[in-house]
């Protein structure tokens, strides 16, 4: 197994120190409770949120606050599978990181509504462009008038639901010299198997980490297995101050990319 560091070089280390993966077992029934600060007199969430404390696994992103970044890096650390479906798909970043993960050999399919009410531009011009990047892309079923799905399942484990179609107004951006933005909800819920749970086995790797330093104040403590290559794992594992993480050979990148991305939000 490779280990990547918050120094991002990569050595070989005796796999120990936090065993979580068993509890996960124990954690996963659990009910979805999703707050976000409406009528519980808190502030409302403006941005990236994390959803209340019954979730395991679910965020919520509020547009326009959050802008582009969490669709296109989440895109951009796609390792097997993209597929997407949506009523409106003009944002040059979003399409750029689609055609990023086809050129990796990532298997992205689209669906675009045909023929949208003010979507702009034409729906065919997109689907040939992206179908040039060596992306599967079609028309939603010509049998309903209007297919107003919204949706993206990446690498069969992170499910995307949302109220955004992928436009400027929705994302952060303007729409055209009106400078209209939209007011929009996503949420991104996760496998707990496939992404670390930090809520439930995350409040269990902090209590190992305090009980091993109070112990052994120069411990060396991380992750070995997939996690340690997926990308909010990796962030969460630097927040918590871990040495390292553990993964196979072709996760590699996007740990490192993670563990950089880490660095720099801290």
């Amino acid at each position: 197994m490779y280990h990547i560091f918050s120094k991002y070089k990569i050595g070989i280390f005796p796999l120990t120190y936090l065993v979580v993966a068993a509890l996960c077992v124990l954690l996963a029934g659990c009910d979805i409770n999703i707050g976000v600060g409406g009528s519980g007199g808190g502030a409302p969430c403006q941005s990236n949120c994390t959803a209340g404390s019954g979730v395991h696994g679910v965020r919520v992103i509020v547009e326009p606050n959050a802008g582009d970044r969490p669709i296109s890096d989440a895109i951009r650390g796609a390792q097997k599978s993209v597929w997407l479906e949506i009523y409106l798909l003009t944002d040059r970043n979003v399409i750029s990181a689609l055609e990023e993960a086809a050129n990796r050999g990532v298997d992205v399919r689209v669906m675009l509504e045909p023929h949208p009410v003010g979507g702009g531009t034409s729906p065919t011009r997109t689907i040939d462009q992206l179908r040039a990047a060596g992306i599967k892309a079609q028309p939603t079923d010509a049998s309903f008038a209007l297919t107003h799905e919204k949706g993206m399942i990446i690498d069969a484990n992170t499910a995307f639901i949302m109220t955004s179609n992928f436009t400027r107004s929705a994302l952060g951006g303007s729409s055209g010299s009106s400078g209209f933005r939209n007011r929009e909800y996503d949420i991104i819920d996760t496998n707990p198997f496939a992404s670390i749970d930090q809520k439930g086995v995350g409040r269990l790797m902090e209590i190992t980490r305090d009980l091993g330093r109070k112990t052994r104040p120069d411990i060396k403590l991380g992750i070995c297995g997939e996690h340690g290559g997926e990308p909010a794992s990796v962030k969460f594992c630097h927040r918590l101050g871990l040495d390292y993480v553990s993964c196979s050979p072709f996760r590699i990148p996007i740990a490192r990319l993670a563990a950089a991305q880490a660095a720099l939000e801290s």
